[in-house]
């Protein structure tokens, strides 16, 4: 489901919408395809993605995941913005990519570790877009891509 939602936001997103009015996502938008791939070949892989984990990085990960999934969409009032620029799970990058992170915390097995780049690197883009242009809803995205990467340096330590 998550490759499927990742090129669909690449495509649908990117490509379509976003690229009109920004040249350099048209560079971006295949990570999202490639991203897809990594997804569908980590699901399909022997041992595929397996949610055995117990410790506080899976923990995080389930509340990045509600974040996406939940939290994302009700920002626009908390920002001024009207209902109509909500973005949700599987339509807009950004909350796919926060949930596909919580995900991805909460799993093991697989090649989970190569699957947090893409999302890491297009929170930290997004994020750094809106901050250049002012705007105040640049924290959640990189509060998401920095609470991801506490998450794993707290994981690799507890091992």
């Amino acid at each position: 489901v998550l490759a499927a939602l990742f090129a669909f936001v690449g495509w649908s997103f990117l490509s379509s919408r976003y690229a009109v009015i920004n040249w350099a996502i048209a560079y971006v938008a295949p990570a999202f395809g490639l991203q897809a791939l990594l997804l569908a070949f980590g699901g399909a892989a022997r041992g595929g993605l397996a949610f055995e984990q117990r410790d506080i990085a899976a923990r995080l990960g389930l509340l990045i995941m509600a974040a996406g999934l939940v939290v994302y969409p009700l920002l626009p009032p908390l920002f001024r913005r009207p209902w109509t620029s909500a973005e949700v799970f599987g339509i807009a990058p950004d909350p796919t990519a926060i949930t596909t992170l919580g995900v991805l915390l909460a799993a093991s097995g697989g090649p989970v570790p190569l699957l947090f780049a893409i999302p890491l690197l297009w929170l930290l883009l997004s994020g750094l877009t809106l901050h250049a242009m002012g705007d105040p809803q640049a924290w959640p995205p990189l509060l998401a891509a920095g609470t991801t990467v506490a998450a794993l340096a707290l994981r690799r330590i507890a091992r």
